[in-house]
């Protein structure tokens, strides 16, 4: 597995022709967060070749907390496991906030996997108000 999406191999394709020795966490680790960012951002049912590709609408579930938090944590876990080949034992965590109660933060941990080589990596996925879902390293 390359460090890379194919669409990002396919837009530049010799930028990485040799083979390397070992893997360049932060290359892969900023390929993942990319996916994630637009992976995130897509609604499920609203991709024509793939229709549960992308997050349910998480907006349905901030009316239940903190009883839904585990679902949320849940959905989003389920949506990298099926869609980022590049991450595994995926964890997230409802983490609360008392400076906005209108978003809500949950942190991710998983082993970035390229090829032979693993590393751990962390994320903060953040939900706003409106139901979106953004996420940074």
């Amino acid at each position: 597995m390359s460090e890379r999406t194919l669409l990002e191999r396919l837009r530049r394709p010799g930028a990485q022709s040799a083979r390397r020795a070992s893997l360049d966490v932060g290359a892969a680790t900023r390929s993942v967060l990319v996916h994630l960012g637009r992976m995130f951002s897509v609604r499920q049912g609203h991709s024509l070749t793939v229709p549960d590709y992308g997050m349910p609408d998480l907006t349905d579930f901030m009316r239940e907390l903190p009883a839904s938090a585990s679902a949320m944590e849940k959905s989003i876990r389920s949506c990298i496991e099926t869609y980022e080949p590049r991450l595994r034992s995926v964890r997230v965590r409802f983490t609360r906030t008392d400076e906005d109660v209108f978003n809500l933060s949950f942190d991710i941990k998983a082993r970035l996997v390229v090829g032979e080589e693993s590393a751990p990596v962390a994320f903060e996925a953040n939900l706003d108000s409106e139901g979106r879902l953004s996420i940074r390293g």
